[in-house]
């Protein structure tokens, strides 16, 4: 229904996750990945998560496919790095992070004009950045909720309570530093 080309004064756009495979090329993500990489060439910052950044590191020539590490189906929290600094979304090399996760795929090869921002030892693409166009994309959930760990993914009392809680706070750091980059101030 086109309901994503609404608001055309939109100063970024966040792309979230989905049921669905970026590998599907089923018509609304055709359309979407068009309409997107519209609005990256007219300077309109794109934040990828999870299927969102699937999509478009597939749009820019990455592959994607199974994730094989056990478990198949990543589910829960995971630790990576930031491998590179990073001045235009903020982010220093060094610097680790926990994030919700929730995915059966990821980026398998990095297409030519993504550059390797984050990594884990189960996800070797956790953050990906355009070398030129403003898309920043990332494999886990910073947006993730209380209600969308324990309803959605069911892990009510399968991780720590301060293990989520120390994703859900990082997850407000990684979404703070692209609004902030983006000139959203708090």
């Amino acid at each position: 229904s086109n309901t994503y080309k609404e608001d055309l004064d939109a100063k970024a756009i966040i792309v979230f996750g989905s049921h669905s495979s970026a590998n599907d090329e089923l018509s609304w993500q055709n359309e979407m990945v068009s309409y997107l990489l519209e609005k990256l060439e007219e300077g309109i910052p794109v934040f990828g998560l999870c299927f969102g950044h699937q999509l478009l590191a597939r749009a820019f020539g990455s592959q994607i496919g199974p994730s094989e590490t056990p478990p198949f189906n990543h589910k829960g929290v995971r630790g990576w790095e930031i491998i590179k600094d990073d001045k235009r979304w903020g982010f220093t090399q060094g610097t680790q992070f926990k994030t919700v996760v929730y995915h059966k795929e990821e980026i398998k090869y990095l297409g030519p004009d993504l550059i390797h921002l984050g990594q884990s030892t189960t996800c070797h693409y956790d953050m990906v950045t355009h070398k030129k166009l403003p898309f920043l994309g990332i494999q886990g959930h910073p947006e993730a909720s209380y209600h969308f760990v324990y309803q959605e993914m069911e892990l009510e009392n399968k991780i720590s309570n301060e293990i989520i809680e120390k994703a859900l706070q990082d997850g407000d750091i990684i979404l703070d530093s692209f609004l902030e980059s983006v000139g959203f101030f708090f």
